[in-house]
């Protein structure tokens, strides 16, 4: 062998080695400040440091993230994230309750629910490896168990996005992100808001984007899979329609969707289950107590954590 090509294997080595290098630091680095400090994973973390004080385990996506405030609902967390759908719920009841239990777990139940309008919503392939196995994870996204042992390893590649955002604390002085798990989303409110028709139109035309189809058979299953997850673990299931606008809800009824007739189908799939009830706040609050068409303000949330602990206080359910 020449000694050109060594020289140029020894180049190829060293920029190797150099390469590695980078990558493990980059790596190492978005591993311990982004995956392990991010929402996620803290509320992993503090769920399971006072799982055994719960007694209502809040689970859904962003509406009861934001509007759940366990301060007003004592022995309560808010394990919610946004833009979770019906897989992710069940994926996460299964881990919670594999050790633990609580008396009841709390799901949402709204009109787009079952809407699959989320888009890789199993993108953080690294935090969901605590969840799912390598076939179910792999079924999931579509990709290959080899892609996915890679993206497990490498976290950082195609997760650029996640560099904003990831950390406890807001940009507000090292306020905390959430408190017991509700996450605070502001004090604005929509009743001056010129532009809300617009707004609650874009919110109606995104969570339904795959109309005609409102309910996903695969997220629908995953629901009822949530429902006997409870049963098998002596768990009541209390089920809450949380508050739309009025402008949200006239969009949903121009669209062409049947609430009533919705909620009808739903009631008569799961009316074998009588561990579980049905709480249904979709009306009754004013433009002033919401932040935008489908999500309360903080005040809103304040109103609605009050009501919804004398209203837990009062169900009787069978288990």
């Amino acid at each position: 062998m020449n000694k050109d090509i060594l020289k140029f294997l020894k180049h190829l080595f060293v920029f190797l080695l150099f390469l590695g290098a980078v990558f493990y630091c980059i790596n190492s680095i978005y591993i311990s400040q982004f995956v392990l400090n991010n929402e996620k994973e803290l509320k992993d973390n503090e769920i399971l440091k006072s799982i055994s004080n719960v007694k209502y385990l809040f689970l859904g996506d962003s509406r009861p993230a934001t509007t759940i405030r366990p301060e007003f609902i004592p022995g309560s967390y808010n394990y919610c994230f946004g833009g979770e759908n019906y897989s992710q719920v069940y994926y996460r009841a299964r881990r919670v309750l594999r050790n633990d239990r609580m008396d009841y777990l709390v799901l949402p139940l709204d009109v787009h629910s079952f809407s699959d309008y989320r888009s890789n919503p199993y993108s953080d392939i690294i935090y969901w490896y605590k969840f799912l196995n390598v076939e179910e994870l792999s079924r999931q996204t579509g990709k290959s168990e080899a892609l996915l042992a890679i993206n497990k390893h490498l976290p950082f590649i195609g997760n650029g996005r996640d560099f904003r955002g990831f950390s406890m604390y807001n940009n507000d002085g090292g306020n905390k992100m959430f408190v017991e798990g509700w996450r605070r989303l502001g004090d604005a409110s929509r009743a001056n808001d010129p532009n809300k028709e617009f707004e609650a139109r874009n919110r109606v035309k995104e969570h339904f984007k795959r109309y005609p189809e409102i309910m996903n058979k695969e997220l629908f299953d995953f629901f009822i899979k949530t429902i006997e997850l409870a049963k098998d673990k002596n768990i009541k299931v209390i089920l809450i329609k949380y508050p739309f606008s009025e402008d949200y809800l006239e969009e949903v009824a121009m669209l062409g969707i049947d609430v009533d007739k919705f909620y009808d189908d739903i009631n008569e799939k799961i009316i074998k289950y009588d561990h579980v009830a049905i709480l249904d706040y979709q009306t009754g609050f004013d433009d002033e107590f919401f932040y935008n068409s489908d999500h309360l303000n903080t005040g809103g949330a304040e109103i609605f954590s009050r009501q919804l602990d004398e209203d837990l206080k009062n169900l009787n359910l069978i288990n």
